[in-house]
């Protein structure tokens, strides 16, 4: 493994960096490969303009139809992607909510394993090796919702393929300050109703019934710990390895959320959505991360898992929440959240409803005790979350609508 004092990004010489998938996460990683040095190149199915980036990283269009086809991932590399020494593959294609028309499997299973093996097809001869990291979701491990059961054929998929040098990393929800100066990130429909946006709310919706409590664990992980594991990856000696990739800390939902409310100097006021209810709107009405992965994720009892892995190939302790939202000193530091998108998804009932309205009766089921538990909550029993210390610090913050975000976070790409 690699060691070090601190947390430094493995460098492999001459390296060509292709991510698989127009994420959140694929652009922090792409942009920290810019700025190492590193030749960059990101597929989306979006015509997305590199002007905004000053072409810096390069932008290769992969239409939706195309997706699962492997020779098409090929002559995309064989054409598009420069030889150099090296060359990293990044894969972040999958998700909780599949495109209209599309399947979970094809999502979590079909699409990688062709991108995956049309890239590595298509490099051959090109370059002197060649890494692939593959990101998943500590879901696959725990989970039978569509979403962990898919994560987990995808990953079998991958270990059944002759590919020499393959990292999988299971994450944790992965967490990042969108400071003013520095936010990079675009607003992206499916991870809507973010934990910053939460705690704009006048109350705090959680998952489950604390008189009948399960301790529901979550171990947030940096983005830049992410980030740099991805390039470090690179320094590994061949082989298949399926890594841990989360944080030193176990949270409670309580512990997590009231995080945010004490970050923006809010008031925690939970209010706790039953089980059932939460079930049958995440299937009927899937938004955000109302999706039945993360229902049956906050209904199971269950442990943390171990980051000492990640922290191994990291150098260095993953950081804490608390340590993410960090700015270093900088007194004029400012966060900027997207504002909660309620109306749309309020909007989006009443377009299923309307499409669909056999699910009306199982709708109206789960109103009544969503109702109730939005306007009457008794005083729920002592629970050990976690305080924040005297010194905690609060940031002043600005909200903004969907569009203004996202020409904020464009805008202040800056490689």
């Amino acid at each position: 493994m690699i060691s070090s004092c601190c947390r430094n990004f493995y460098k492999a010489p001459s390296t060509t960096l292709l991510v698989l998938g127009n994420s959140n996460i694929g652009h922090a990683v792409a942009e920290r490969g810019a700025r190492l040095g590193h030749r960059v190149s990101v597929t989306t199915r979006e015509e997305f303009s590199q002007n905004k980036t000053g072409g810096v990283i390069s932008y290769l269009h992969t239409p939706q139809e195309e997706q699962t086809n492997s020779l098409f991932w090929k002559n995309l590399v064989k054409e598009k992607i420069p030889s150099q020494s090296h060359l990293l593959v990044l894969n972040t294609i999958g998700g909780s909510v599949a495109a209209p028309g599309q399947t979970m499997e094809e999502l979590n299973v079909h699409i990688p394993a062709a991108a995956i093996e049309g890239a590595l097809e298509g490099a051959g001869g090109k370059f002197d090796s060649c890494n692939v990291v593959h990101l998943s979701t500590s879901a696959a491990a725990h989970l039978d919702a569509p979403y962990g059961k898919t994560k987990r054929l995808g990953e079998e998929h991958l270990f059944a393929e002759p590919i020499d040098h393959l990292t999988i990393f299971r994450m944790s929800y992965v967490a990042e300050a969108l400071f003013r100066k520095t936010v990079t990130q675009t607003y992206k429909e499916h991870h809507r109703l973010s934990a910053e946006e939460f705690a704009l709310l006048p109350f705090t919706p959680l998952l489950g019934s604390p008189w009948d409590y399960k301790k529901v664990v979550l171990q947030p992980v940096s983005m830049g710990d992410i980030a740099t594991a991805v390039f470090n990856t690179s320094a590994l000696p061949k082989g298949k390895r399926l890594i841990n990739a989360v944080g030193r800390e176990e949270m409670t939902q309580e512990d997590f959320f009231k995080f945010f409310t004490d970050l923006l100097g809010k008031k925690f006021r939970p209010i706790y959505i039953p089980i059932e209810s939460a079930e049958i709107m995440a299937r009927h009405h899937p938004f955000g991360h109302c999706v039945p992965y993360a229902v049956e994720f906050c209904s199971k009892d269950r442990v943390g898992d171990s980051p000492k892995e990640f922290e191994e190939l990291l150098g260095a302790p993953a950081k804490t929440l608390a340590e993410v939202y960090d700015a270093e000193g900088d007194e004029e530091a400012e966060l900027v959240i997207p504002r909660p998108p309620l109306s749309a998804f309020a909007g989006q009932v009443v377009k299923n409803l309307w499409q669909n309205p056999k699910v009306l009766p199982a709708t109206l089921k789960a109103a009544g005790p969503l109702s109730r538990s939005l306007f009457w909550n008794k005083e729920p029993p002592t629970l050990s979350f976690n305080e924040r210390p005297e010194s905690f610090r609060t940031y002043p913050w600005v909200s903004m609508s969907e569009e203004d975000f996202n020409e904020h976070s464009l805008n202040n790409r800056k490689l």
